[in-house]
């Protein structure tokens, strides 16, 4: 009798064990098959989701904006009034930005410099004391630095940046003697 008790124990934990190596092999074959639950928060305002939602391929989270060969003329980055205006940078929605700065300089320049790149922020106040005093507030800038004598392609490290504003204005100096074909690309990223 104290044998069949014994043996009792034994026979329920090695089925216990079976069942559970059995399980847990259901599961691994499973793998990335297996459904998931996923909870859709619905917020009315500014995305309201309505019906099936439905998920494929991979969600972009950035985007590139380029400026092409724009042809900067010589002016110090002081001189405001003479620096060269290449447009709008519109960034709403997004909250960093990697800018970059590549270009050509015509000739060989005779004394050292730089070549730059400035985002002054689209609001009016920043762009009043701009206009009107000269002043450069909150801008988000890069610079590749020119040696005399330096040969024609040039680049500056990229600046890795926080974004503020839904939108910047972009300015270009070349302090240089040589006027330069300048490309700047903005890598926008949430």
């Amino acid at each position: 009798m104290s044998q069949g008790r014994t043996l009792q124990p034994t026979v329920i934990l090695v089925l216990t064990v079976l069942l559970s190596l059995a399980t847990a092999g259901w599961l691994f074959a499973q793998g990335p098959q297996r459904i998931a639950r996923v909870f859709v928060t619905n917020l009315a305002s500014p995305q309201p989701v309505q019906g099936e939602v439905e998920v494929q391929g991979t969600i972009r989270h950035a985007r590139l904006v380029s400026l092409d060969e724009a042809v900067v003329s010589p002016a110090q980055r002081f001189e405001t009034t003479q620096l060269t205006d290449a447009g709008v940078l519109k960034t709403d929605g997004y909250t960093h930005l990697v800018l970059s700065v590549q270009g050509q300089i015509k000739g060989r320049p005779a004394r050292d410099g730089e070549i730059g790149a400035i985002l002054i922020p689209e609001e009016e106040p920043i762009l009043r004391a701009f206009v009107e005093e000269g002043q450069i507030q909150l801008p988000l800038e890069v610079a590749a630095g020119i040696a005399a004598n330096q040969e024609a392609y040039f680049s500056a490290s990229q600046a890795d940046l926080p974004i503020a504003f839904p939108s910047y204005r972009l300015l270009l100096y070349n302090s240089t003697d040589k006027t330069a074909s300048v490309n700047v690309f903005a890598y926008l990223t949430y």
